[in-house]
């Protein structure tokens, strides 16, 4: 498919893309004068032209997770976009091998470098992990949508997002760069949009999350993302922006709670075998660099979709 796009960004704006995936992490390497490192990731895509993509992710690694130079899986969520040129990243790869950058949110260890194979595993070419790492990646995207396609199912993000991976490590107070994640979103042919795929109308706000499922190179070629493909199955339309501040919604956050008793769950998470402490340690609380002054969004109730009708979800 191809996507026809505006390239001078005009149609880039503001918004969020990140990625939840089981990938491989190896190689880190240090940030000068922090504790943040920059980390290889490889994530698995599984289409004919692609099956994975490598990447560089940052790392603020404030509990000291060790991180090895051999492949571990781990299970992410990091913020998304493509690589970009001029980025300092230390490779330890050669640079046109990197496809996407990203900021490291929070990482959780599965299998480690030492791992070793089933029993029953003797092929060369089996992956050396207990763990299958061909898990198709989840991407969550927010943003101005443009470029919908009604009868094609289809629309585009082009969101531009702040990303300190791509601050100049040997420059603190340099400007970062603002990576793009292209996004092409696809409605799957599907009994769960019977009537109607819901495809929004142009430059209009919407979230929404699927799987990653291919990638689109520049002049046929393999060094250079142009576009990601994602499988849409979910999509949330957030309206408009409301400038009235008499609408303000009241705080309710501040309000003092009752404090309930504890039920009884499936687990009691107050007796941890403290074996398994340096996996639970290994979760980092988000320590991340914000941009700006947060906003107070409102929820607009209406139709924001170009589908005359809700579309009926079948279970």
């Amino acid at each position: 498919m191809t996507l026809k796009h505006n390239t001078s960004g005009s149609d880039s704006a503001a918004g969020l893309a990140t990625i939840l995936a089981i990938a491989a992490l190896a190689n880190p390497r240090h940030v000068p004068d922090s504790k943040s490192i920059i980390l290889d990731a490889q994530v698995y895509v599984g289409s004919p032209s692609c099956e994975s993509l490598i990447g560089a992710l940052r790392f603020y690694n404030g509990t000291e997770i060790e991180f090895s130079s051999d492949a571990g899986l781990y299970l992410i969520y990091a913020t998304f976009a493509r690589m970009e040129d001029g980025v300092d990243i230390q490779p330890d790869l050669a640079i046109s091998e990197y496809k996407f950058v990203g900021d490291l949110q929070w990482v959780i260890p599965l299998a480690p470098p030492s791992d070793s194979k089933p029993d029953d595993c003797s092929s060369e070419e089996a992956t050396p992990f207990r763990i299958d790492p061909r898990q198709r990646a989840y991407i969550h995207v927010s943003g101005m949508a443009t470029n919908c396609q009604k009868d094609a199912g289809t629309f585009t993000l082009e969101i531009e997002q702040y990303i300190s991976a791509l601050k100049d490590i040997k420059n603190a107070a340099s400007k970062p760069i603002k990576p793009i994640a292209l996004i092409l979103c696809v409605f799957p042919d599907s009994p769960r949009f019977r009537n109607g795929k819901p495809v929004p109308y142009n430059k209009r706000f919407i979230s929404a999350s699927g799987f990653l499922v291919d990638v689109a190179y520049k002049n046929q070629s393999v060094d250079t993302v142009e576009y990601f493909t994602v499988t849409v199955d979910h999509i949330a339309f957030l309206g408009q922006a409301n400038t009235n501040l008499n609408d303000a919604l009241p705080n309710t956050l501040d309000t003092s709670s009752n404090t309930h008793a504890q039920n009884k769950g499936l687990i009691n998470y107050s007796r941890v075998d403290k074996r398994h402490m340096s996996v639970s340690q290994a979760v980092a609380p988000v320590q991340t660099e914000a941009e700006g002054p947060s906003r107070k969004r409102q929820r607009r109730v209406g139709d924001e979709s170009s589908s005359n009708s809700v579309p009926t979800i079948e279970k």
